[in-house]
């Protein structure tokens, strides 16, 4: 996940580039070869997050949605909270709360997935 992410931000920053360049670019100068190598930068970046998101079903990927179990386990893996399975059916902070003793097992898996499949943390 950590490559796509960086996928994503290269993308982006190059776009914003190419589009600050386009913008300050009032003689119409820019020679199409002087951005090929942004344009291939982007493509590539896209390439990645492509080559990432194609095991994924669109029914996988809706199930991590906000407040389910497997997004709260990811979140508190990455803000370095402890082991806790719990979810918010309306998504999170809404009530209700489920938390772990009302939880069914595949809840409780499906926390500990987003709590496993967490590979960054915040720096604070």
């Amino acid at each position: 996940m950590n490559e796509v992410l960086k996928a994503v931000r290269e993308a982006s920053i190059s776009i914003a580039c190419l589009l600050d360049d386009v913008a300050v670019d009032e003689n119409n100068d820019i020679k199409v070869f002087e951005i090929q190598k942004d344009i291939e930068h982007i493509q590539n970046q896209v390439t990645i997050i492509e080559n990432f998101l194609e095991p994924f079903t669109v029914a996988e990927l809706e199930d991590i949605k906000n407040g389910s179990p497997e997004d709260r386990g990811s979140a508190d893996r990455y803000y370095h909270r402890g082991y806790n399975p719990h979810w918010y059916p309306n998504g999170t902070g809404n009530r209700p709360h489920i938390l772990k003793q009302d939880m069914s097992e595949e809840e409780i898996a499906l926390y500990k997935k987003g709590w496993d499949g967490e590979q960054e943390r915040k720096e604070w």
